[in-house]
C-alpha cells in the first residue's frame, strides 16, 4: 500500500516487533535490510522482504543500551558504528555482524571511551582523501601547500586544540580485519568533555584520541563563550554526497542546551563561524540535506528550524594569534539570510551576526518556521530529493513536511501529512528512496519500528 502525500494515512505497509524495549535508532543498510537498537543494548537487522529479523546482537551494555547506529557503506568493509549512554562508540564488520556468526559484545573492529554521558548521538564521516594516519600532519601538509588557505597560526591553535585533551582512552583493536582501507579513514564527531564543546576522533591512528576539539576558547565571562550554550546535544556535518572528501574542509553543525545552533570550520576550532538561537528550548536533532543546500533542527520546542546553507565562499578576517592570519581566507560555507531570526547571546538586532569582522552574515532561518501542534522532536530526516522533511514527534506522530524555500513566504503550509500509528514516542525516522516511492522508518518506545511506503510526485 502507497501513501499519496497530502492524503489520509492508511497506516504503516508493516510493523516489525521483536524488540523488548524502546527502540532509540534506525539505519538503512541496503535497499533490504536495515539496522534498529533498543535501550537494552540490542541490534537487529531486518529483512524487509522478508518481514522479520535474521539477525539479533548485544552490541552494548543493557545499561548503556543502543543510543545510535550509523551505516558507512563507502568503503570497501562496510563498518555499522554504533553508540551506546555509557560513552562507548564501537565501529563492527557489517559482513561479519550480518553473517550472524555468533559475535560478541567485545568484538567490534575497533571501540573507544568518548568521556561523554549524555544523549548526543555521534555523526561518523568517511574520509576519501589520502592523507597522512592524523588530522594534524595533514593540515600542515595543506599550510605547505596552500599558504593562503590555511596559515602556519591556525596549525598551531590546532596542535594547541589536541593537547588540552585526555589522551588516556585506548581501543579496543581487532586485528582479523582492517579498520578501513589505506587510503580511507573514519572520522566520529562527538559531544566534548567541556561545556559546549565538540571532539573529532580519527580512526586511522593506533590508539584512538580526539585529533580536534571544537571549543570556544574566548574569556569565559564573554557572551560569545559557548560554556553560555551550554551541552552539545545535536551534531552533524556539512557534505555533498555523505562522505568528507578532505578533512582540512571539514564543516561542523552542532545544537545546544540553550536552543542554539552553530557552525564550526575545523582549521578555526577556538572559535564557532557563527551561533543562531532559533529554538527556545534544547536542541535535540540535527539533519542536513543531501548536497548540503539545508539543515534542519529539531528541539523540546513546538517548531523545527530549517537552516539556509548556500555554496558560496565568504573571506573571514582574524586579527589574533590563535584565529587566522589577518585577511587571510577560511573558505567557510556561506550561509545567507533569509528570514528573521534571534541570535544566542547576542543583543544586536535579528538578522545580525556573531562574527569577528562582522562583515558577513554566515547563519540564517529560512523563511517561516515549521510548526508543531504538540512540542517535542526526536528525530529529523530529510527525503533524498531534499523536497520533504518527516520529523519524529514526541506525542506518537510522524510529521511530513514540504521543505520550505527561500523564495516562499513565511504563511505557506508546508505540513504535507501526519502519520498515525505509535503509542508512544516516536524516536527515529530515516527515507530510503526504493523506485518510484520512498520508504520511511519510524521507530517508537512503543518497542514497533513501523515501515511506511511514500508516493512523492506532489510534493
Amino acid at each position: 500500500m502507497t501513501m499519496a502525500i497530502g492524503s489520509e494515512s492508511p497506516g504503516p505497509v508493516t510493523v516489525l516487533r521483536g524488540h523488548e524495549g524502546d527502540v532509540q535508532c534506525c539505519d538503512f543498510v541496503n535497499d533490504d535490510v536495515l539496522a534498529t537498537g533498543d535501550i537494552h543494548g540490542i541490534c537487529k537487522l531486518w529483512s524487509l522482504e522478508k518481514r522479520r529479523a535474521v539477525v539479533t546482537q548485544r552490541l552494548h551494555d543493557p545499561l548503556a543500551g543502543v543510543l545510535s547506529l550509523q551505516h558507512l557503506g563507502a568503503c570497501e568493509a562496510p563498518r555499522l558504528i554504533s553508540s551506546g549512554r555509557d560513552g562507548t562508540v564501537k565501529i563492527w564488520d557489517l559482513e561479519r555482524l550480518s553473517s550472524g556468526q555468533g559475535m560478541k559484545m567485545e568484538d567490534p573492529v575497533m571501540e573507544f571511551q568518548t568521556g561523554v554521558y549524555s544523549f548526543c548521538q555521534p555523526r561518523s564521516a568517511l574520509i576519501r582523501k589520502a592523507c597522512p594516519p592524523n588530522v594534524e600532519d595533514h593540515l600542515n601538509e595543506e599550510s605547505r601547500r596552500e599558504p593562503e588557505a590555511c596559515s602556519s597560526s591556525v596549525c598551531e591553535t590546532i596542535l594547541d586544540a589536541t593537547q588540552v585533551v585526555s589522551h588516556t582512552s585506548r581501543p579496543h583493536l581487532n586485528a582479523t580485519a582492517p579498520l578501513v582501507p589505506h587510503d580511507n579513514g573514519i572520522l566520529v564527531l562527538t559531544a566534548g568533555t567541556s561545556a559546549g564543546g565538540v571532539n573529532v576522533w580519527d580512526m586511522r591512528t593506533p590508539v584512538v584520541r580526539p585529533c580536534l576539539s571544537l571549543c570556544d576558547a574566548s574569556d569565559t565571562t564573554s557572551s560569545s563563550s559557548s560554556c553560555k550554550f551550554g551541552m552539545c546535544m545535536a551534531l552533524s556535518y556539512l557534505s555533498q554526497d555523505g562522505t568528507v572528501q578532505d578533512v582540512t574542509r571539514l564543516k561542523v553543525i552542532a545544537g545546544y542546551e540553550d536552543g542554539s545552533v552553530a557552525v564550526w570550520d575545523v582549521r578555526r576550532p577556538h572559535k564557532n563561524l557563527e551561533a543562531v538561537r532559533g529554538h527556545t528550548e534544547p536542541v535535540m536533532c540535527l539533519t542536513v540535506a543531501p548536497g548540503s543546500c539545508l539543515a534542519a533542527s529539531g528541539a523540546a520546542d513546538s517548531k523545527l528550524c530549517c537552516w539556509s546553507l548556500p555554496t558560496s565562499v565568504p573571506t573571514l578576517t582574524c586579527s589574533t594569534k590563535s584565529s587566522l592570519r589577518a585577511g587571510a581566507p577560511c573558505h567557510g560555507e556561506d550561509l545567507r539570510p533569509v528570514g528573521v531570526t534571534t541570535i544566542g547571546s547576542c543583543t544586536r538586532s535579528a538578522g545580525a551576526i556573531c562574527k569577528d569582522d562582522d562583515s558577513t552574515h554566515l547563519l540564517s532561518l529560512v523563511s517561516g518556521d515549521l510548526q508543531l501542534s504538540q512540542p517535542g522532536c526526536n528525530g529529523l530526516d530529510f527525503s533524498p530529493d531534499g523536497r520533504m522533511l518527516a520529523s519524529a514527534g514526541w506525542d506518537g506522530k510522524v510529521r511530513l513536511f514540504k521543505t520550505p524555500r527561500q523564495s516562499e513566504k513565511s504563511k505557506k503550509r508546508n505540513l504535507l501529512g501526519v502519520l498515525e500509528y505509535h503509542q508512544s514516542q516516536v524516536t527515529a525516522v530515516r527515507f530510503r528512496q526504493l523506485h518510484e516511492e520512498y520508504a520511511l522508518i519510524s521507530t517508537s518506545r512503543d518497542k514497533c519500528v513501523a515501515l511506511w511506503a511514500l508516493q512523492h510526485e506532489n510534493c
